[in-house]
């Protein structure tokens, strides 16, 4: 199926055929028991994490331009959630961060530029978008993110943790765990901002554990162009 649109540049009209692209699952990293060691619990962050835990993935290939649609990961409550699977009722926003991985700064070097920060990609809040909040999961939809193909993409979840009853402080976010691939883990604070590796314990963790993710995108089709001169 293709889609036809027109395009007048001063004198010349352009007729351009855009191929009509549907979105695809391109990355599934689903939750699993991880298979690494059984010390590894699987899931990711807590109170020690200022901000958000940050892992990657990649699409397609150099030169090409993906356009990211949704993304699904799942969230692994703290044992003080036991009461409530809701996230609703755990937390009061989530926020999706992301951007072009870069290469960390030299171990006790401040980060020299802020292209190892993050953005903002979408904030949600309660009623979160998914059927299936009360058993971790959530979907962040209609994202139209654009990224590079064949460059690691980062991303991340900061969720801000409702209070706890009696006092106790604030439901602490974790994410879910995948056991797949290699990763390097990473810490980025409240706004974004580059705070260093993700460690469990002053460790690293094995590479192999990363965060849960799916991912829905299609590529931005190649446009093909004719015209006249009128």
């Amino acid at each position: 199926m293709t889609r036809k649109i027109h395009i007048v540049l001063g004198h010349v009209a352009i007729l351009a055929w855009l191929p009509a692209a549907a979105q695809q699952l391109v990355v599934d990293r689903s939750p699993a028991p991880s298979r690494i060691t059984p010390a590894d619990a699987p899931r990711l962050g807590g109170p020690e994490v200022k901000g958000f835990v940050a892992d990657h993935f990649l699409l397609g290939a150099k030169g090409e331009v993906w356009i990211i649609d949704a993304i699904r990961i799942w969230a692994a409550p703290d044992s003080t959630s036991t009461n409530s699977r809701r996230l609703e009722d755990l937390y009061e926003r989530l926020v999706l961060f992301g951007g072009i991985e870069s290469e960390p700064p030299a171990p006790n070097q401040p980060p020299d530029c802020d292209c190892h920060n993050l953005t903002a990609v979408k904030t949600a809040v309660p009623p979160f978008d998914s059927a299936q909040s009360q058993a971790g999961q959530i979907d962040f939809r209609n994202l139209n993110w654009w990224v590079p193909g064949g460059e690691e993409i980062q991303f991340g979840i900061m969720g801000s943790g409702r209070e706890i009853e009696g006092g106790q402080g604030r439901h602490n976010w974790y994410d879910q765990a995948s056991a797949s691939g290699r990763h390097r883990l990473r810490v980025f604070d409240a706004k974004g901002k580059y705070s260093g590796p993700y460690t469990r314990n002053g460790v690293p963790l094995d590479p192999r554990l990363g965060i849960a993710v799916q991912v829905w995108a299609h590529q931005r089709p190649p446009v093909s162009v004719s015209g006249a001169v009128r």
